[in-house]
């Protein structure tokens, strides 16, 4: 977490941002914090999976087009790479120890 930097309620505020879009976003932000180089490798899959939803096209292209997320194509998939300006905020919003554990 040392490395996100915090612009208040950005992505919060967002109009352009659906709620399941913030709620994709903060899964990636959980998972990009635990990985050594601050990069989501999960699956689309798997984040749907985790959100308990069938697909995460429509709120992955919110967070995209939006420019909360930078995507990496790589001959072995897409990686994600998160805005840190934004993402500590949203995390500390969303109540990242209660709504990230279990």
């Amino acid at each position: 977490m040392a490395r996100l930097l915090a612009v208040p309620w950005r992505i919060v505020s967002d109009e352009r941002v659906s709620d399941e879009a913030r709620i994709l976003f903060l899964h990636i932000a959980k998972i990009a914090d635990d990985d050594e180089d601050d990069i989501c490798h999960a699956s689309d899959e798997e984040l749907a999976s985790a959100m308990g939803v069938d697909s995460i096209k429509k709120p992955f292209e919110e967070l995209k087009k939006a420019r909360y997320m930078i995507v990496d194509e790589t001959s072995e998939g897409r990686s994600l790479r998160l805005r840190y300006d934004v993402a500590l905020d949203f995390l500390e919003a969303a109540g990242y120890h209660e709504a990230v554990k279990g």
